[in-house]
């Protein structure tokens, strides 16, 4: 692996050891998460679901990674760098995601509004979409969304949202 490669993916690198870092503590909290008493299938296992799959996902990206060798240098170098705008696109990106987990703080609004909204407003910020049918079909995705997770959140899950 050249240093010029390794310089280009020092962000892929990092990302995916915090993903693994954050993976490894929802497997650590599933696993002390007391076992169920009355269902077959525990709180733990939720956490401890998403714990493996982003540690398979990782390991996916990983090899991907060694496999790709000096093919991936040649693709980054085509990309060119990042320019301001895609920088602007992921504040902008975070500032909505914050924005939507702090919504989790006012009991006054509904975990399906708030879902709702966030999944409509970051598919509009992130695609710069202005036609009123792909709109339509957008928020009726995100509202039908915002349900079905509730629905599985509360029917399967347990989980008070």
């Amino acid at each position: 692996m050249t240093r010029r490669l390794l310089r280009e993916s020092t962000p892929a690198l990092l990302f995916m050891l915090v993903v693994c870092a954050v993976a490894a503590a929802a497997i650590h909290a599933s696993m002390a998460i007391p076992p169920a008493v009355y269902e077959r299938i525990g709180s733990g296992a939720f956490p401890m679901a998403l714990g493996v799959l982003a540690l398979g996902l990782v390991g996916l990206k990983a090899l991907s990674f060694l496999m790709a060798g000096g093919a991936q240098e040649e693709v980054e170098s085509e990309a060119g760098p990042a320019t301001a705008h895609s920088a602007a696109k992921a504040f902008g990106a975070l500032a909505l995601i914050t924005a939507y987990f702090a919504t989790f703080a006012l009991p006054a609004v509904p975990f399906t509004l708030a879902t709702s909204a966030f999944t409509f407003l970051m598919f509009v910020f992130l695609t710069g979409e202005r036609r009123i049918p792909v709109l339509a079909a957008a928020l009726i995705s995100s509202v039908l969304f915002a349900f079905l997770v509730h629905y599985v959140f509360t029917s399967f899950f347990y989980v008070d949202i």
